[in-house]
């Protein structure tokens, strides 16, 4: 981290020049409690690089040098940037639809996005969707099966005696 300390004519005295650790966000951004497999949380420099972070981000940008150099511009680094925070849906640094935190945190002058996708987030729900249809449908199939047979047993006697009625 460096920058400029001018003097009172806006000219550069001096450069200052710090070393950021990161090993403490780090073992923050490390914890993957209630993020579930496609979850994750990393730190984005206003250059637009993947910092520090946990999962498939950190791995993807060490895979080769050439996406290394491959800003990540996501709706939630633009509005963590924008000295904005929230939660919303947007395509992450993969195209991937997720659900998105993001802040800017100016101790580090870097933006701190927390995603998981979609498809996972709806997963319990889809799963109780398909539990209540098949339940549902098991149940109409039910009440037909015990109403056809009722109805077979009530109809029988009337029928019964309705032929019983005739013969007399």
């Amino acid at each position: 981290v460096s920058g400029p300390l001018k003097n009172s004519d806006g000219q550069t005295t001096v450069v200052v020049v710090g070393y950021l650790n990161l090993l403490a966000i780090e073992d923050v951004l490390a914890d993957r409690s209630g993020l579930g497999e496609t979850g994750e949380s990393y730190l984005v420099s206003r250059n637009e690089k993947a910092v520090a972070g946990t999962g498939y981000v950190l791995n993807f940008w060490k895979a080769a040098e050439r996406l290394k150099s491959q800003p990540i511009q996501t709706e939630g680094v633009q509005g963590a940037f924008q000295e904005e925070s929230g939660f919303r849906q947007y395509a992450d640094y993969r195209n991937v639809e997720v659900f998105g935190y993001y802040q800017y945190l100016p101790t580090f002058d870097a933006a701190l996005l927390v995603e998981q996708d979609v498809d996972e987030v709806f997963e319990p729900l889809m799963d109780f969707a398909y539990i209540f249809l098949f339940n549902l449908v098991f149940l109409v199939v039910l009440i037909a099966v015990v109403a056809f047979y009722n109805s077979h047993h009530i109809a029988k006697p009337i029928n019964h005696l309705a032929k019983v009625a005739q013969l007399v």
